[in-house]
């Protein structure tokens, strides 16, 4: 999602879903400081972004049915939000603004050139943040041994080397993790085009 539909779908969100819930009176869970209430519909508006308005309302109606706390008058954590929201619109499948950024970036385009793209895009997905110069060093350190591994394996297959099954699966897997980091740049590159 680009980084201008990610916000007008995270204000949609505010407006459709999360602004009538609190004029309903529906108040943050308990068990929640308010500084924690604020992070969790900053974390709703931003991976509800995908949902249609209709698909909101029908969410929206579903909160209302089954609001939280004792007195049925509190928000609901957001997993159970994103849980009801996943049952009745899936999430788009594709890369966030933030890996598109990065694989369009210089570190991304190294990351490829060299071979821990793989492991790049792990630390994006589990971090949601760009690196610093210190997580670089730990993702390439983490990616030293795939990063020799494969490009011996490619060798003794050339050769005509016999090669371990355990060998060929693990090519096969880094080759599909290589190839999905690629795809992001590809896609990065083609949006950057339009």
């Amino acid at each position: 999602m680009e980084a201008i539909e990610q916000a007008a779908g995270e204000k949609r969100v505010q407006d459709v879903l999360i602004a009538p819930l609190l004029a309903l009176g529906l108040a943050r869970p308990s068990m929640l400081r308010q500084a924690g209430f604020e992070t969790m519909l900053k974390e709703l508006r931003q991976m509800l972004a995908y949902m249609s308005a209709d698909n909101l309302v029908r969410l929206r109606e579903e909160v209302e049915c089954r609001p939280g706390g004792k007195e049925g008058d509190r928000f609901p954590i957001a997993l159970k939000i994103l849980k009801w929201a996943r049952k009745i619109q899936q999430p788009e499948v594709g890369p966030s603004p933030l890996m598109i950024n990065i694989f369009r970036d210089d570190l991304g385009q190294e990351a490829l050139a060299k071979g821990w793209a793989p492991e790049l895009l792990i630390n994006i997905r589990g971090a949601r943040k760009w690196p610093g110069p210190f997580t670089i060093s730990k993702i390439k350190f983490s990616a030293d041994d795939a990063m020799r591994r494969l490009p011996d394996i490619e060798m003794r297959l050339a050769r005509g080397d016999v090669i371990s099954k355990e060998d060929l699966e693990w090519r096969s897997q880094r080759r599909v993790a290589i190839q999905r980091c690629q795809d992001i740049a590809d896609q990065t590159q083609a949006r950057g085009a339009a």
